[in-house]
């Protein structure tokens, strides 16, 4: 089960407040509504980042290449991972590098702290009032607001190991720090947060992950990581996925799309949710400040949660939806289908904590875990 629980109930207020009216009326005369919608988009082309590896490559192929035909635009969806941020703020305020970018809760907070983000238009989203209320719910803990920035899914940290190279069946966070796994291991530099929970959920201090916020939990998770021999610590999704191919790791906390993805096309690979439990994510889709095409990256949006693009993409990545419309693959029955589910087994963490320190945790992994 995931653990750092945040429960609760949305009502119908609190999501007005994103979307501007109630029931049906909220969408009525949206862009979407006009029959000419395909004549203003065909030709137009929209650059959309997703999460490198697997991820991205089915964002192209389930939402970007049917948005294509049911809109005549072009959509072109490349890799990304944690520095979508630095390239907005690096380009020129009027040139944005892309149009739509993924986000979590960190990118999101320092999006909005750097003012680069549109609001979402939810009007132009109908799509977004099927979404459980949970996701907008999170927004109080998990990216501080969903005025910019639509829910997506759902995803979540997990061990992934290839099987015939480890002699054991892993079933804890405790299991990294076995002598076998030594020199084989691979952890998340770019999203560190993930990979500083591994340690507080083997040191079991505090209530979930509580090690994380504060001085001392810190302290102890430093000198946990420094006891580990890791060969890689990874900047995105697709290097860990290939280097698991290679052999040059064997054993990652990785993430559920990737490794789940990557089981399926190689059978020596498996994936586990340890007893602990284990951290999870929002991925949220923001509009880029300065972009030409914010009617057409809003339409793309409410693609993004169609739920009938929303259950394909279940289909073929490990992934919670956050449509309440999606039909569950039933191949996956452990993920939860209703709002109360959601809110009773995942977690997020608290992520404006986790902004205001990360140069200073980040600073710390440098000095004493990755370049001792």
């Amino acid at each position: 089960m995931i653990t750092n629980r945040t429960p609760g109930q949305l009502n119908r207020r609190q999501f007005l407040k994103y979307a501007g009216a109630s029931g049906a009326c909220v969408f009525a005369g949206s862009l979407l509504s006009s029959r000419a919608v395909r004549g203003q988009f065909a030709g137009k082309h929209l650059r959309v980042v997703g999460w490198s590896g697997p991820y991205a490559e089915d964002i192209q192929k389930v939402f970007g290449d049917s948005f294509e035909r049911k809109y005549g635009a072009k959509v072109e969806v490349r890799g990304g991972w944690i520095e979508m941020v630095d390239q907005i703020i690096a380009a020129p305020a009027d040139d944005p590098p892309f149009d739509i970018t993924v986000t979590e809760g960190q990118l999101m907070i320092r999006g909005i702290n750097e003012g680069v983000w549109l609001p979402i238009r939810y009007e132009n989203v109908p799509n977004a009032q099927d979404v459980f209320p949970i996701y907008y719910e999170w927004d109080n803990i998990d990216s501080r607001s969903t005025a910019w920035g639509a829910p997506f899914g759902y995803g979540h940290m997990l061990i992934g190991y290839n099987k015939e190279r480890i002699g054991f069946t892993p079933t804890s966070w405790s299991d990294f720090w076995r002598p076998e796994v030594q020199g084989t291991l691979a952890m998340d530099a770019g999203y560190w947060n993930f990979a500083i929970a591994v340690p507080a959920f083997h040191l079991n201090m505090e209530p979930g992950v509580g090690e994380v916020y504060s001085d001392a939990g810190l302290d102890a998770i430093m000198q946990a990581l420094n006891e580990l021999d890791v060969p890689l610590w990874y900047g995105g999704g697709a290097e860990c996925v290939a280097a698991l191919e290679r052999g040059d790791v064997d054993f990652a906390e990785t993430y559920f799309q990737d490794i789940g993805t990557l089981s399926e096309r190689d059978d020596r690979f498996s994936f586990l949710v340890p007893e602990e439990g284990a951290m999870g994510y929002v991925d949220y889709y923001n509009v880029v400040r300065g972009t030409k095409e914010r009617n057409l990256a809003e339409a793309f949006i409410n693609h993004l949660l169609d739920p009938e693009f929303q259950s394909e993409f279940s289909r073929v990545q490990y992934y919670w939806m956050a449509n309440a419309k999606t039909e569950i693959d039933p191949r996956k029955p452990y993920i939860p289908g209703t709002n109360e589910e959601i809110a009773r087994t995942a977690g997020v963490f608290n992520q404006d904590y986790l902004v205001s320190m990360w140069s200073t945790i980040e600073e710390r992994l440098k000095r004493e875990v990755w370049n001792r």
